[in-house]
């Protein structure tokens, strides 16, 4: 017999444990009672009924309906037991009135307004009740006023059930004298010499404002209902005595100063809106209902002996814990919550919150996941204790001008004050700012539903911390609500930055950076938040969140820094070079960018290691093959184009690294044959610099398009800034997200060998022997390459570095990695479908209209002729048989194309053409103008252009010229044709057409936004404000002013440059 059903039988408790039913009392068992003696002196009342003893011997009584009975009860106080009896009896079974507890029962007027008493003269302004059920959504009835029993009692009836409901007090005299003579005396205090007083502290200007704003305008109310509501104030007795005394309590001085005290605080922090019940009048004149003996006096009591801490504007959630929590029974957002529900009737309290917020709330989900927390009300809740100080001043400060972000662990918030747009009042303002802010929150969702996929616990992860971004507090345009320029606490008039920022004590630093990380925080400064590259929120987020979400709770690796781990790294930064994963953005296949185009190409765990093991195997093959033209070159030519890396240990176990140029008779010393010797004597194409340690960190990242013959690494620590951050991202294709990147970057591996061992799973190996087993496989598969030719691309190579060593800059030679590497990402479809080794799957051609038609239909395309093409008898479209943008590979096999009046492809963009022949042309015509209006990064192998006088003399349309549609173009190269690594440009020869065996095209440089965001000016000057808290210098580097001295390097800068 299972152990309740033996509860619930009498034989069990008389034959098996040998109950004597004369001396036990077991009638009640099949009602869920236990035994109980007969001449015990108290009965069990586990329902807390008055007059339990009582009800019990009523007639009719039956134990099954004591939920009925203790719910008739509450809502007919003065009735006697035989009415709730016979009442709680007549509910059918499924009445929720006979099931479930009623917590208490609110009466609301015809508003929904809670009535906290009433007068005699007042009671039929009860239009309807609310009951409050312990764990259920409330309910509820309309009521009707029936008669005012004894000049005391109000009764009720409740529509549609045929009960009563009494209102809990008695009714207090209609004559409201008392009330009036109280708030006549307290006008007549001054807040801070009458009222703060009381305490020794110098009390926030927020208390004193709240007071003259608020308070002070309600003063006859508030009489009214501590009269009406408090059983202190005995105003229902007609006794004349009675009512001198009750009058005597409520003028009293010291007792009037002490309610306006502490009303005052309680009206301030709790004055919360649940659906009409406003929380504060609920606690302060009805607390009684939610705690026995939670009286005014009680509060005030409670709020007056209180530490000077917990009745700080910073103290809310320890005042709450103090004096609150234990009649409660809950922490201060379950209660909060909870009376969403039971009160309000919300299912969930995020609707709640939404529902009821006046600014602007976006809840940004993360992208295609349910499993990570986002919605507001979670988002709140997952705060640490000593943040939630701000949930009650963004509950009760005015709502209007804030907006609010939530997201998976992360909250955003601000004042839409900031920006102008808003401030622009022609009725659609807040229509563009949540615009603004959709745009915004939408890459904020991506950022954190793809990284969610690559490891299993990351939802995990996500849900356990909730970290805050401040937007920020200076640049304001002047608006009605606040002054021009920097808030300032103490004297700001803003509503959100006074009453959130200031009331919760988070008050940023003021230094030339655009924003400071804290390690749970961001505040914003010199920009603000909203509208701005998301480069800049992705950054800060990368210092707080590097080693507690992306290294999964495992932490930075000993001795680097926090500027180690954000730019190249984390941060969102789609630039030429960066080696970053793209986990914000969907680019066009025609984007000048190393990493993937669109975050779906990395989705997944298994994605993302195959997207980087392709990436860094191409990377391979190209600087081998410029390897071995580096090695033809002279010494002179060596010495004007290569460096020399060279590590001075710093920092905490790291070093920096100076990669400087040497002389021509240091590189014919070096006698260099093979990649060993590139090792061995430290050689690498890319400018001169000085990369600082890995503990000091600095910005920007190594770019993809250098050529890293020497890797740069430390058996003993951490290399410089930018090796760590590239090898962090090389790791990803070697031993993926969690056994490659995440060990490497974090405190899973102590040192750079360290790392290497545990990511291939070799003991023995050496950095040395990780590259050179690299370029051994390079050297061994060249052959397999679908692309180039490995021979054609070591003379394209050769011809650069020569080029370059004429200019004295890198141009060419960077540029055609460049050209190369993004010929075969493309080709790929980054990398999704083939490799460096492997192409897709290549289309046979016959016709010239077949090639026009899957030319336009798929440009990514990989076709092989298989006959000569004649376009004699097709029609060109807008100046080019093949208009659209052609990214691709076309091998001619040796074929010939005829016919042509206009060039061929109207957009070759990231293209390879060759081993083509183009006859019957005439005898001026150039390859340029046969193969495409306009041209970036094209490669050609093996182009002919075969003349025919006869044909120049029959031509009937004149050929564009292409210089002409070359300046149509909107790319232009910079003005000298020369790009240093870190920029992009065209590497034609100088009249700007493509030469058999070259590259061509150019793009522009994307990078910080040219304007100054809203509201910023060209060089502010602000003086530290005397009240900041100032950034903590190991998190905060971003207070650094970037190099900008050579703008043509890769930009090194971060949101945090000065402005």
């Amino acid at each position: 017999m299972p152990p309740t059903e033996r509860r619930r039988n009498g034989d069990f408790y008389e034959e098996t444990l040998g109950f004597d039913s004369a001396v036990w009392d077991l009638e009640f068992l099949s009602y869920g009672k236990k035994p109980n003696l007969h001449a015990a002196p108290v009965e069990e009342n586990q329902l807390a009924i008055p007059n339990y003893g009582g009800l019990r011997r009523n007639e009719d009584y039956r134990p099954d309906r004591e939920p009925a009975y203790a719910n008739m009860a509450k809502l007919m106080p003065f009735a006697d037991t035989g009415v709730w009896v016979a009442s709680g009896n007549a509910l059918s079974e499924g009445d929720a009135l006979a099931v479930k507890e009623i917590q208490y029962i609110l009466p609301l007027d015809g508003e929904g307004k809670l009535v906290t008493g009433i007068r005699r003269d007042t009671a039929g302004q009860i239009q309807k009740i609310r009951l409050v059920f312990a764990d259920e959504k409330m309910r509820e009835y309309p009521v009707f006023y029936r008669e005012l029993t004894g000049n005391l009692i109000a009764s009720y009836g409740v529509e549609g059930t045929g009960l009563e409901y009494q209102f809990r007090r008695y009714a207090v005299s209609a004559d409201g004298a008392a009330a009036s003579r109280a708030a006549e005396i307290a006008s007549g205090y001054d807040y801070t010499a009458d009222l703060a007083v009381l305490t020794d502290e110098e009390e926030s200007r927020l208390y004193t404002d709240y007071y003259n704003e608020t308070v002070r305008k309600k003063l006859e109310s508030l009489a009214e209902k501590l009269a009406a509501s408090q059983e202190e104030y005995p105003f229902y007795s007609e006794h004349p005595a009675v009512q001198a005394l009750a009058e005597e309590r409520l003028l009293s001085e010291t007792g009037l100063k002490r309610i306006l005290y502490a009303y005052n605080y309680y009206d301030k922090w709790y004055r919360i809106d649940y659906n009409g019940v406003i929380l504060s009048d609920l606690l302060f004149f009805n607390g009684d209902l939610m705690a026995e003996g939670l009286t005014a006096a009680e509060l005030t009591d409670r709020l007056l002996s209180a530490s000077q801490a917990q009745r700080e504007t910073t103290g809310t959630v320890a005042f709450y814990n103090h004096a609150l929590k234990n009649d409660t029974g809950k922490e201060l957002m379950a209660f909060l919550g909870d009376l969403s529900l039971t009160v309000a009737g919300y299912d969930n309290p995020n609707d709640w919150f939404a529902d009821n917020f006046d600014g602007i709330l976006f809840e940004q989900k993360g992208y295609e996941t349910d499993r990570l927390r986002y919605r507001i009300w979670d988002i709140l809740s997952g705060l640490a204790e000593n943040r939630k100080t701000l949930v009650l001043p963004i509950l009760t400060a005015p709502q209007e001008d804030m907006y609010l972000v939530s997201m998976p662990s992360q909250l955003m918030l601000g004042s839409m004050n900031r920006y102008q747009t808003y401030l622009n009042k022609d009725g659609n303002e807040r229509a563009r700012m949540r615009t603004l802010i959709e745009e915004y929150a939408g890459s904020m969702g991506l950022f954190y539903g793809i990284s969610a996929r690559w490891r299993q616990d990351s939802a995990e992860i996500l849900n356990s911390f909730v970290d805050i971004q401040f937007d920020t507090r200076i640049h304001f345009p002047a608006s009605d609500k606040a002054a021009a320029g920097e808030q300032k606490k103490g004297e700001t008039t803003d509503p959100v930055i006074k009453w959130v920022y200031e009331a919760a004590g988070t008050w940023s630093g003021i230094n030339g950076s655009a924003a400071y990380a804290t390690g749970a925080e961001v505040h914003w400064m010199q920009y603000a938040a909203l509208g701005l590259d998301f480069y800049f929120f992705s950054h800060e987020t990368a210092h707080n969140q590097d080693g507690k979400y992306f290294y999964a709770g495992e932490g930075r690796r000993r001795g680097t820094g926090a500027e180690a781990h954000a730019d190249g790294n984390i941060t969102q930064e789609m630039k030429d070079g960066n080696m970053v994963f793209n986990i914000s953005k969907i680019c066009d296949i025609g984007t000048e960018m190393t990493n993937n185009f669109s975050y779906e190409r990395i989705d997944s765990a298994e994605k993302l290691k195959s997207y980087y093991e392709e990436m860094f195997e191409t990377g391979y093959v190209l600087d081998y093959l410029a390897a071995q033209a580096f090695l033809e070159l002279e010494p002179e030519q060596q010495a004007a184009v290569a460096v020399q890396a060279e590590h001075t240990p710093g920092g905490t176990d790291s070093f920096s690294t100076e990669y400087r140029r040497l002389t021509a008779e240091d590189f014919r010393n070096m006698k260099l044959e093979n990649m060993d010797d590139l090792w061995e004597n430290r050689i690498g194409i890319r400018n001169p610099e000085i990369v600082a340690t890995a503990t000091s960190g600095s910005y920007g990242f190594e770019s993809f398009y250098w050529m890293n013959w020497y890797q740069s690494h430390n058996d003993s620590g951490s290399p410089d800034s930018h090796s760590f951050k590239r090898l962090g991202q090389e790791m990803l294709g070697i031993g993926g997200y969690e056994d490659g990147y995440m060990v490497y970057m974090s405190l899973l591996s102590e040192n750079d060998l360290d790392a290497l061992r545990k990511i291939t799973g070799i003991d023995t190996i050496t950095w040395k022997d990780y590259k050179m087993k690299r370029y051994e496989n390079a050297a061994q598969k060249l052959d397999e390459i679908p692309y180039f030719d490995s021979g054609e691309v070591i003379r394209m190579f050769k011809e650069a570095f020569e080029a370059d060593s004429r200019n004295g800059r890198l141009s060419q030679s960077i540029d055609l990695k460049r050209t190369l590497f993004g010929i075969v990402k493309r080709a790929t479809g980054d990398f999704s479908d083939g490799g460096i080794y492997e192409s897709p799957s290549v289309t046979a051609v016959s016709s010239a209209e077949q090639l026009v038609e899957l030319a336009a239909r798929n440009p990514y395309g990989f076709y092989r002729l298989e006959n000569d093409l004649d376009f004699s008898g097709i029609q060109a479209d807008g100046g080019s048989y093949i208009p659209g943008r052609f990214i691709g590979v076309i091998d001619g096999g040796g074929f010939r194309v005829s016919g042509l009046a206009q060039p061929l492809f109207g957009d070759l963009q990231y293209a390879m053409i060759r081993n083509l022949s183009f006859s019957e042309t005439a005898a001026e015509t150039e390859l340029q103008d046969l193969l495409a209006v306009k041209t970036k990064r094209t490669v050609t192998e093996n182009l002919v252009v075969e003349h025919d006088v006869l044909l120049e003399e029959q031509a009937e349309e004149p050929v564009e010229d292409m210089e002409q549609a070359e300046d149509q173009t909107e790319e232009s190269r910079p003005e000298n044709g020369q790009v240093e690594e870190g920029q992009t440009g065209e590497s034609r020869p100088e009249n700007d057409q493509i030469e058999n065996g070259q590259t061509g095209g150019s793009q522009t440089e994307g990078g910080l936004p040219e304007e100054r965001p809203e509201g910023v000016p060209e060089a502010p000057n602000e003086e530290e404000d005397e009240d900041a808290e100032t950034p903590n210098e190991e998190e905060d580097e971003d207070a650094e002013i970037p190099n900008e001295e050579n703008p043509d390097e890769p930009d090194n800068s971060t949101d945090n440059m000065a402005v």
